[in-house]
């Protein structure tokens, strides 16, 4: 199968360059504890990965002070200034292989910023990224296409002209909504795949860039191709 022709690549972190789905899950866990909250699965699915903070405290812990919340954030920046992040295979390989090609690449996380200037320079791929946003850098987080638009927009290009990467629900939608084309990073693709992403992988182990005559392609699966053009 063959998509339309793209012009940029948007990432999503979390899940998608690096794999901290244990982290994010102890920390909301530590916070549930201290606040005498009960989280489910379907709780960190549909409202957890992938959301901003805000909605999180918002829809679980509305007794939660700034104090503990504070407290909360201490924690999580200590243990992020000292975590060595796991990239998900093949993500570093197909982040440089697309800059080499030409091909425009940014950043659309919903961490705050200190994290991606953290992790970026860590995997060693921080001069990859022509363009970052940030939940700092939007009111409405995921699943609102807010980022994703802003993204396509820092990068100039369509969002209709722009590949996601996502592995949570409410990043895909996120990125459906802005009008992208949205690739799912998920060991489980089936909800993925129903809520309309193109295809699902499960990393990037795959992931090959060719350069040929009319612009690069991406080999993502046997069967599935990805073409640029670049401007």
């Amino acid at each position: 199968m063959t998509t339309p022709i793209f012009e940029a690549v948007l990432f999503d972190m979390d899940g998608v360059i690096i794999d901290t789905h244990a982290q994010v899950t102890r920390f909301w866990l530590r916070l549930a504890e201290r606040s005498n909250v009960t989280l489910t699965d379907d709780d960190f699915v549909q409202h957890i990965h992938g959301r901003k903070a805000e909605h999180t405290l918002g829809q679980f812990f509305p007794n939660v002070t700034d104090a503990m919340w504070a407290e909360a954030m201490v924690d999580l920046e200590a243990e992020e200034a000292v975590t060595q992040y796991t990239p998900i295979p093949g993500v570093t390989r197909l982040v440089r292989a697309l800059k080499e090609a030409g091909v425009p690449v940014a950043l659309v996380t919903s961490a705050e910023p200190s994290k991606p200037a953290i992790v970026l320079p860590q995997l060693q791929i921080d001069d990859c990224f022509v363009a970052q946003v940030t939940a700092f850098d939007v009111d409405r987080g995921k699943p609102y296409p807010d980022c994703y638009r802003l993204g396509a927009q820092r990068v100039g290009k369509t969002p209709e002209r722009c590949l996601v990467f996502e592995d949570s629900l409410s990043g895909a939608e996120a990125a459906l909504r802005a009008g992208t084309t949205c690739v799912g990073v998920n060991h489980s693709p089936d909800a993925l795949m129903q809520l309309g992403t193109a295809h699902v992988i499960p990393d990037f182990t795959q992931a090959r860039v060719e350069t040929t005559p009319t612009g690069p392609v991406l080999h993502l699966a046997a069967d599935y191709v990805i073409r640029f053009a670049l401007s």
